[in-house]
């Protein structure tokens, strides 16, 4: 009884593991024919293949970057295209997002160099940190509040800076971005 079933069980493997014309077909048109047959393109020939195969769809990548560049000019007022400037940050961590804030603020407040204009009234700087705490505007809140305290204690920033922030989550929805962002405003 037991070869009789094994029998069974091999039969139903084979007749379902058969390949027919038309698979190997649609497999030839997947990885082989435009690799083989067309001239080659600036991309890559797999993605020719499946571009064929499924049909040419433009694929649009954004960076965190992009991404918070389009939503301040959408949805910042304040926003002015002649002084703002933006930067990034792929931490994750607190100490080196203090690290990074920090920098940009004293590289943006240094004015040694004569080519430097000096930092204008009103002009922001838009800090995009993608990845730390993109998923707790309450805790990106509380970090921003810790990075003005401390802005607060320093005699020749105190004067000069504020910050706000632009969350995902945020309960404001005027201020919710697609990316968390620190905006460092010279008073």
């Amino acid at each position: 009884m037991e070869e009789a079933v094994m029998e069974a069980a091999a039969k139903d493997v084979e007749e379902e593991s058969e390949v027919t014309s038309e698979d190997v077909k649609k497999l030839e048109a997947l990885f082989g024919m435009s690799a083989a047959k067309k001239p080659s393109s600036v991309d890559d020939p797999f993605y020719d293949a499946l571009g064929e195969a499924f049909g040419n769809k433009e694929i649009i990548s954004q960076t965190p970057l992009s991404m918070a560049q389009n939503w301040v000019l959408q949805n910042d007022p304040a926003f002015n295209e002649h002084s703002s400037t933006f930067t990034n940050s792929n931490t994750r961590h607190v100490d080196a997002a203090y690290e990074y804030i920090f920098h940009n603020l004293a590289m943006l407040n240094a004015n040694t160099n004569i080519n430097n204009p000096p930092v204008k009234r009103g002009q922001k700087s838009y800090v995009v940190l993608p990845n730390f705490v993109p998923t707790s505007a309450t805790s990106f809140d509380r970090f921003a509040g810790q990075v003005s305290n401390i802005i607060l204690s320093m005699p020749g920033l105190a004067e000069k800076v504020m910050l706000s922030t632009f969350h995902p989550e945020h309960v404001v929805t005027s201020t919710r971005a697609p990316v968390p962002i620190v905006v460092i405003t010279w008073k």
